[in-house]
């Protein structure tokens, strides 16, 4: 792994950061609801990084080390839901149903909880 990777990797990141931010602002501000926004980048991610791993996958266009930029640089930057939908659909692609099912119903409610939990705890102890 190179320096130039990593700039480049971090250069990415703050890009899909900074995209996130005023994009889900506006979005928020023009729908009026704080959630939508969210929702409607993390669809954008997700649809981003599909068509970045067919692009790298089926059409041989954008090598890993650029694809691991966009994916894990501006995607992830842009929202972690990018990530957790490419994951769950490599899952079902190799046929890891079980994994897939795991990650796609278990880890959202688990991640759920966590927050409660985090909340209270803050809220109990301090």
């Amino acid at each position: 792994m190179s320096l130039s990777f990593l700039f480049y990797l971090s250069v990415a990141g703050v890009a899909g950061v900074i995209s996130r931010y005023f994009l889900t602002a506006s979005l928020d501000k023009l729908f009026l609801a704080n959630w939508l926004g969210t929702a409607i980048i993390n669809m954008v991610g997700s649809l981003l990084a599909g068509a970045l791993f067919a692009l790298a996958e089926q059409k041989n266009m954008i090598s890993q080390e650029n694809l691991a930029i966009l994916l894990i640089g501006f995607c992830g930057g842009f929202t972690t839901y990018s990530a957790y939908s490419l994951q769950s659909f490599q899952l079902i692609q190799q046929g890891l149903l079980g994994q897939a099912l795991i990650n796609l119903i278990i880890l959202p409610l688990a991640g759920l909880l966590y927050v409660f939990i985090g909340y209270y705890s803050v809220r109990f102890f301090l």
